[in-house]
């Protein structure tokens, strides 16, 4: 398929030309009368909108004609992904003939064949006969990189950002190499000049916003560890850029939150941030319900860092509690990050585990036991967490209501007791520490047998904690 040809164009046609083009022939051939004609206007119309394929298809006018053709399949493989034949055709043609645009299609399909040897030796020869030629030395950055030579490609592309090529994809790029080649005097230097030239552009295409998305994740998430400060001096300049485009906001999604995130975690450290911190809250609150599924984890894991923040600040919360808190939060970021790093199968699981609490592990029991030894004193701020405080409710999940309904303590220790004594592989005789002035004996082997306080509890009994349950239908499951 000839695009240009389809879309009546001359083969020198810009981006504006194609898209007027496309425009005024989809109005004419409608899908619904003309389907097959439609497909067609829209596949060369979406294949000119890169702008590799436009810049390839604008070098056909130098190919003679008995080799257009060839040309053109080994565009399409290209565009299908199917490098192998496109490198293999490419040969033959340059078997027959040195012509240069068969050379250019060779080394961008050397690359992504991973013939990356081929590319490099190819590229180096193109660039020498074209010294001051950009675009090739980016190619030739591109081998050395599919090489795995990242210093090498580095330093090319910086020299091509001192030569002030100033492209979104050729940003990425180059941001991705400083990140990978540790680079961060460059990159704090890099990131300054792309935000400061993208908020001149006066449009960008929505391409342009993807890749510009894609370099501010990386910009984050390296920034926030080696230089909070730039974090903070640029944190208006990111917002601003992330909200100008609304209809863009599902491309931003991922760098708002990555920044929100680190902020929250910065004021812990630095006051400065906290200005910072509220805009933002606020701007996702607004676009709380716009947020992409793949994203709200994201969103979960900044809400709950900054729940354990104020909940550390609050001065009625017991401070058993703030000391057990860290545990239970603890487990939803592991849980969180997981999910974020896509180790979840199903789509569902890190909710149903925040609305049904954790799964049984010693470090829980040895957790719940600390707490029941002072439960009475606790009993006020575990009111106060199932009522305020959201996310450690349920992380805590079942473990809070049976300590909020208990009315025998020492029931409920044992019955802690003996779940953590299973898992820790103790055995039954093993005895933990219920009162304060034994704590020496807690989590230790004792001899002899444990002597049960009271009648025992038949299976058909009133559950002793108070839940109003049978005994074998509570907790002598």
């Amino acid at each position: 398929m000839n695009p240009y040809k389809v879309l009546k164009l001359d083969p020198d046609a810009d981006k504006h030309a194609v898209k007027k083009a496309y425009f005024k022939l989809i109005r004419q051939y409608t899908p619904e009368k003309y389907p097959e004609k439609f497909k067609e206007i829209r596949e060369a119309y979406e294949y000119l909108q890169e702008e590799t394929n436009l810049v390839s298809m604008q070098k056909v006018q130098a190919v003679p004609k008995e080799f257009e053709k060839p040309y053109y399949q080994v565009l399409d493989w290209m565009k299908k992904e199917e490098y192998e034949k496109a490198v293999s055709l490419c040969e033959r043609v340059l078997g027959i003939a040195d012509i240069f645009e068969f050379r250019i299609l060779l080394g961008n399909a050397y690359i992504r064949n991973d013939n990356s040897g081929k590319a490099v030796k190819l590229w180096e020869k193109i660039c020498e006969e074209n010294k001051e030629n950009t675009e090739y030395m980016e190619q030739l950055g591109d081998a050395y990189h599919a090489r795995g030579w990242g210093r090498k490609a580095f330093s090319l592309y910086y020299r091509l950002y001192e030569m002030k090529v100033q492209r979104l994809d050729f940003y990425s790029k180059l941001i991705e190499l400083a990140v990978e080649q540790e680079q961060y005097k460059a990159l704090k230097e890099i990131s300054d000049h792309v935000l400061v030239w993208y908020r001149q552009l006066k449009k960008h295409s929505r391409e342009d916003a993807k890749y510009m998305s894609d370099s501010l994740t990386m910009i984050i998430d390296v920034l926030s560890s080696e230089n909070h400060t730039w974090i903070l001096e640029n944190a208006d300049d990111v917002l601003h850029i992330i909200s100008e485009q609304p209809m863009e906001f599902d491309l931003y999604a991922e760098p708002l939150l990555f920044m929100y995130i680190n902020l929250i975690l910065i004021w812990e450290y630095d006051e400065m941030a906290e200005a910072e911190v509220l805009k933002y809250k606020e701007y996702i609150s607004l676009k709380k319900n716009s947020i992409p599924k793949q994203y709200e984890y994201h969103l979960v894991s900044a809400q709950c860092i900054l729940e354990e923040r104020n909940l550390r600040s609050d001065e009625s919360i017991h401070d058993i509690i703030l000391e057990t808190s860290k545990y239970w939060y603890g487990l939803l970021h592991d849980k969180m990050q997981s999910k974020i790093l896509g180790e979840f199968t199903q789509e569902s699981e890190l909710m149903e585990m925040l609305e049904y609490g954790l799964h049984d592990n010693s470090k829980t029991y040895d957790t719940l036991l600390y707490m029941v030894n002072e439960l009475d004193k606790l009993r006020p701020s575990l009111e106060l967490i199932k009522k305020e405080y959201p996310y450690l409710s349920q992380a805590m999940g079942e473990y809070l209501e049976e300590m909020l309904r208990c009315n025998n303590t020492a029931y409920l220790f044992q019955k802690y007791e003996k779940k953590y004594k299973k898992l820790m592989g103790y055995p039954v005789n093993a005895r933990l520490s219920l009162s304060e002035n034994e704590m020496d004996i807690y989590d230790s082997y004792e001899n002899g047998t444990y002597k049960r306080e009271g009648a025992k509890i038949g299976r058909n009994d009133p559950c002793p904690c108070g839940s109003g349950k049978k005994y074998k239908q509570c907790c002598g499951k």
